[in-house]
């Protein structure tokens, strides 16, 4: 007997779509973050030349270290989604679906 209510039909069903909802957002984050990053360094790079003239100035390093953050926090978001998933398939794993009994 299915139970109506239940978003999937199976734990390795609702495995599967935490999978493909992780990969398409972290590959997603990944690309902008890293371009973005590449983005502000080269434009500091461009506009100043030597890392002393970067460092020196204050809008420069700012953004730098906005950068930095960025970074960390998408690395923070990435290990919490992996955490979650690794969460979700532990209890799929250790609560498989009752047996259903024909009736």
């Amino acid at each position: 007997m299915k139970n109506k209510n239940r978003l999937y039909t199976s734990p390795g069903d609702a495995t599967k779509q935490l999978h493909e909802d992780y990969n398409d957002w972290s590959s997603g984050v990944s690309k902008y973050s890293i371009q973005l990053a590449y983005a502000v360094i080269a434009g500091n790079w461009a506009a100043h030349g030597t890392v002393n003239v970067i460092l020196t100035n204050g809008f420069s390093r700012c953004s730098l270290i906005l950068v930095f953050m960025f970074l960390a926090l998408n690395l923070l978001g990435t290990y919490s989604i992996m955490f979650l998933i690794k969460k979700r398939i532990k209890y799929a794993n250790d609560n498989p679906p009752p047996l259903e009994t024909g009736a």
